[in-house]
């Protein structure tokens, strides 16, 4: 939460933890990759790759707006949204992972 606290308030929270390290910036999550480094397939690249559409989403408004507003309407609605599920909808913005 510290780098969402610090955007939005960054003179309060170097005040509070004047010697942390925290990167301010408008995000409600902050994630670190899967690390399963002792596999010999796995690449950081692949956790890059299913990060990025997230990324992405956040990054734009007016379609993070978009998707808020389904989402509310899937939860208001769960008979009438039902002919298309959400995760059928996540799909269709972040592709079939």
């Amino acid at each position: 939460m510290l780098p969402i606290l610090a955007w939005m308030d960054e003179d309060r929270v170097r005040k509070a933890l004047p010697d942390q390290k925290i990167g301010r910036r408008p995000t409600l999550h902050y994630r670190l990759p899967n690390s399963r480094i002792d596999e010999p397939d796995w690449s950081f690249t692949t956790e890059w790759n299913k990060w990025m559409p997230v990324e992405n989403l956040v990054s734009d408004p007016d379609k993070l707006d978009s998707m808020a507003r389904k989402y509310l309407y899937h939860l208001e609605h769960p008979i009438l949204s039902r002919a298309k599920t959400w995760m059928e909808e996540i799909k269709n913005v972040f592709g079939s992972e």
